[in-house]
């Protein structure tokens, strides 16, 4: 629950003055106990450099939140650079097992990036870097498959 939504103290209604009578609110007391507890561990668990960053900020959310502007575009262009490395991957002279665990290995970073490829995508970048004439049955009976395959059936039939 956000700070926005809850308040140090309720109101009780009024005195014979008009003045609000006001009685703490014991979830927001625990709401900030809770939330000062996850900052403390993310400001512990991070480098000097990177603690810089964060060290004005009052809550673990805008914790999270200066840590995601910062780290963003780095994320987004390690999801670019990975994806030409899975379009551009080859197998060349390396074993089809070699080949097929380092785009896996490539899948699972793109996935790191939150932007997890689907098995039939992973699939056809496989297919799309076997360049050797030798499996060129094997990956036209793939692509004229009316059902998707998966990587590991893929590895059987290579």
């Amino acid at each position: 629950m956000g700070r926005s939504k809850l308040r140090p103290h309720t109101m009780k209604g009024k005195d014979k003055d008009g003045k609000p009578i006001l009685t703490p609110n014991p979830a927001y007391t625990t709401w900030v106990t809770r939330d000062q507890q996850l900052m403390s561990y993310l400001l512990s668990s991070m480098s000097k450099d990177v603690l810089a960053q964060v060290a004005t900020t009052k809550t673990a959310a805008q914790v999270w939140s200066t840590l995601e502007e910062i780290y963003a575009s780095q994320t987004r262009a390690w999801a670019v650079n990975t994806r030409i490395a899975l379009a551009t991957a080859k197998k060349g002279a390396t074993s089809v097992a070699e080949y097929v665990s380092k785009m896996k290995a490539h899948g699972d970073e793109m996935a790191s990036t939150g932007k997890a490829l689907d098995e039939e995508e992973l699939v056809h970048y496989i297919l799309t870097g076997i360049d050797d004439m030798e499996y060129n049955p094997v990956v036209s009976a793939v692509l004229a498959r009316l059902e998707a395959i998966t990587v590991n059936e893929l590895l059987v039939q290579l």
